[in-house]
């Protein structure tokens, strides 16, 4: 175990003397460590046979997604230390890229020459390590020979580098080490299918749970195949990859057994882990033949297997454990929990709702992780010696079967009380907001065990009035009172990682992954997070990020909000592509019906809607479902979105403005097109001129003359004009989007729906 601990330093060690070197400096000694003599084959087989350069001129990092199927779209990262403010990438390079890596290195030095200073056992060295090569790494390119893309960061390069090395001990050159892939089954039912009673305040501590989860067991498998930290290739949106040497497939049978025997005790076979691996041969990193993308593919294929027949692994003495016993509890609703439906033990405490309603200890301590969330600047996660039996009494006992107390802490402050950890050879303590001030934070356990790192937490919670995690009902809008929700992820991504990425190096595919977790799960949050303050910064209950991570997000909010907040993600997204044609994102929203419409229907709606916007345009994609229409980003979203404005300033009761009848009108002449369209079908009733298809038809006829008369029945000569220029634009091609123009508009004026008061 020390020998790989050794490796990962010494790989580390050779990667952070290049820094020097780019920085201009060689006056610093670094140890030599334990260096392998296949040292420069690892690092070789890391950049898919690319070699490094001399010193050279000194370029900024540039993002690989503008590289992705050959493109050649511009976007740049400045040398600066990790954090979400930095997730999109500039247009054009940065001027100041020599005096930002001298003080980047400056910081570097100083810190790294600590890591051995206290006598601190390997795996927390190791780690410590690490953390520095991402604080102030992620955005320095690794030195590659002139005329290949610098699109590779230091930091990837040294972790990927330190992964094989550890790895390629005993290895064959064929086959130098397996990738190994985890993923939390039965998310959807167990996540969703809840009572809508008090849902709202639980939900988002149930999706971080399962986050933590996946991390947690990532982690318990690399110390039971005592790998380092570099090893852990990526971990979120519930699942995990890392690299193992060749021959530890029987270890991972039986590492697989406990996480199941754990999982069962503690959830009752409603979430399972699978794990899957698959040989990485050295064909594969060098890009010959089959590429690296291949091994994720037939290790999501092997996952999707054992997903299908969960817990198969375990004898029936331990299936007899957890559910060959009788049913316990009265079966009444007072000894039901009211939001999982789980029957509540006796010696649970459980929380007194309204009605007479239960709910149990691990609902209840899902709700308190919500709130904690909300405050929290840092994560703290401890190895420790794993509890002997699963419980229900709360997230963190459920952890802690696998060796890891897990806290959020609000801030230095408030941490002086509430932490408590266990004895702990490791303390990973991660934050995302700033960099932290190690030096002032009370209570942390001492150098010789603690690492700090950066990771993103995705937080966006809307607060009511008392100041409180608010339901769903409290999500405010624009006209009808509804919420609705808002599912969003990356187009072909699994066709992105196995043909898109340049040269198909490893180093490439983990620095891709890294990306998209630091935009979805850093950046999206603010995004959403600036709809839950008014213009003068008060707080106000609209968005609910329930989960953003990996490629993928799910938010709960007011209906009005949601297409804005789409069209916010997406240009941003676009940016953070670097414009990459084909590299584009689409989401499908849906609305509750009432307030208290169950959040798992909403969900599978929403999905729905997701999978419309991606398949009804055949290939293209790259869009938006909302209100049964798929609008293109863009010019067509836009377009509908400015017309919904015009209609919300015509219609109203003053003089001069339009009746609501008016909507009434626009929906029945969609409504006879779309009976016209389906009878004729043939070219002959389509006319193209210029750049522009019109639709010849009896309802275009209908439609001139109703518009003609709504706009007589107004003295605004304005608005007059208006709607003349707006009948002749749905002759047009427009005429597609009159139906959601007027519904969408219809929601966004109404007020008072008798069904919004259930």
């Amino acid at each position: 175990m020390d020998r790989n601990f050794q490796t990962a330093i010494g790989m580390y060690e050779r990667s952070a003397a290049l820094f020097a070197r780019r920085a201009g400096t060689d006056s610093l000694h670094f140890p030599a460590g334990f260096v392998p003599a296949w040292a420069e084959q690892a690092e070789h087989l890391a950049l898919a046979g690319e070699r490094l350069g001399d010193d050279g001129a000194l370029q900024p990092l540039q993002s690989v997604l503008g590289h992705l199927f050959g493109q050649a779209k511009a976007g740049y990262y400045a040398a600066q230390p990790i954090s979400i403010d930095a997730a999109l990438p500039l247009a054009e390079p940065p001027t100041d890229g020599a005096e930002q890596l001298q003080r980047l290195w400056a910081a570097f030095a100083a810190q790294q020459k600590q890591i051995g200073d206290f006598g601190a056992p390997l795996p927390v060295q190791e780690a410590n390590y690490l953390a520095l090569l991402q604080r102030y790494c992620w955005a320095i390119p690794a030195p590659l020979v002139a005329g290949q893309p610098g699109d590779v960061s230091l930091y990837d390069y040294a972790r990927v580098s330190a992964a094989l090395a550890v790895c390629m001990t005993g290895a064959s050159d064929a086959q130098p080490a397996l990738l190994v892939g985890g993923d939390v089954s039965g998310v959807q039912d167990w996540l969703y299918a809840l009572s809508s009673s008090g849902v709202a305040k639980g939900l988002r501590g149930r999706s971080f749970y399962l986050q933590l989860l996946a991390e947690v067991i990532a982690y318990y498998v690399l110390e039971r195949l005592g790998l380092p930290s570099c090893n852990l290739l990526y971990a979120g949106g519930g699942n995990f990859y890392l690299l193992a040497p060749v021959g530890s497939e029987s270890r991972l049978a039986a590492i697989q057994q406990d996480i199941s025997r754990k999982l069962l005790r503690m959830h009752e076979g409603a979430l399972y882990v699978a794990l899957g691996h698959a040989s990485i041969t050295q064909a594969m990193l060098n890009g010959q033949g089959d590429t690296i993308g291949s091994a994720w593919d037939a290790v999501n294929r092997v996952l999707n297997i054992n997903k299908a027949r969960r817990f198969s692994e375990l004898d029936n003495a331990a299936m007899a454990e957890a559910i060959g016993s009788p049913l316990a509890g009265t079966g009444e609703l007072k000894d039901t929990c009211a939001v999982c439906r789980r029957t509540i033990e006796s010696k649970e405490k459980g929380k007194s709702l309204d009605e007479g309603r239960r709910q149990c200890d691990l609902c209840t301590s899902f709700e308190e992780l919500g709130n904690q969330l909300r405050r929290a600047e840092y994560l703290a996660i401890s190895r420790i010696a794993p509890a002997e039996t699963g419980t229900t009494s709360g997230w963190q006992p459920g952890l802690a079967q696998f060796g890891y107390d897990v806290q959020l802490l609000e801030n230095a402050n408030d941490a002086k009380a509430g932490w408590q950890v266990q004895p702990s050879e490791l303390v990973r303590i991660y934050y995302w907001k700033s960099e932290p001030d190690i030096s002032n934070f009370p209570g942390w356990p001492g150098e010789q065990r603690t690492v700090w790192a950066f990771r993103p937490l995705a937080q966006c919670t809307p607060i009511n009035s008392e100041r409180e995690i608010a339901t769903f009902d409290e999500l405010s809008s624009e006209g009808i009172e509804r919420w609705g929700v808002l599912r969003m992820d990356v187009d072909n991504l699994g066709t992105i990682f196995q043909k898109g990425i340049p040269n198909s190096s490893l180093s490439r595919v983990v620095g891709l992954s890294g990306l998209l977790r630091l935009y979805f799960e850093g950046h999206v949050p603010r995004l959403a997070e600036k709809y839950n303050r008014d213009a003068s910064g008060s707080q106000r209950p609209r968005m609910y990020l329930m989960y953003a991570g990996g490629d993928d997000l799910f938010i709960v909010g007011g209906w009005s909000d949601l297409p804005d907040l789409a069209r916010d993600i997406r240009e941003d997204f676009r940016r953070f592509a670097c414009a990459n044609p084909k590299v584009t994102i689409s989401g499908g929203i849906s609305l509750a019906l009432d307030k208290k419409y169950p959040l798992y229907q909403a969900a599978r709606l929403a999905g729905d809607a997701e999978h419309q916007a991606k398949h009804q345009r055949g290939d293209e994609k790259n869009a938006l479902s909302f209100l049964g229409e798929v609008m293109g980003w863009g010019g067509e979203f836009e377009r509908v979105r400015s017309r919904v404005e015009d209609l919300k300033r015509w219609l109203g009761d003053g003089e001069g403005k339009l009746p609501r009848s008016f909507l009434m009108t626009l929906r029945s002449i969609d409504a006879e097109w779309r009976e016209w369209k389906k009878r004729e079908t043939g070219a002959s009733r389509r006319y193209q001129h210029t750049d522009k298809t019109f639709y010849l038809g009896p309802w275009q006829w209908h439609l001139v003359y109703s518009l003609a008369r709504a706009g007589e029945r107004t003295k605004d000569t304005h608005i007059k004009e208006e709607v003349r220029d707006f009948a002749e634009s749905i002759v047009g091609a427009e005429i597609h989007w009159l139906g959601l123009t007027a519904r969408w508009t219809e929601l966004a004026t109404r007020k008072n729906d008798p069904r919004d008061k259930k």
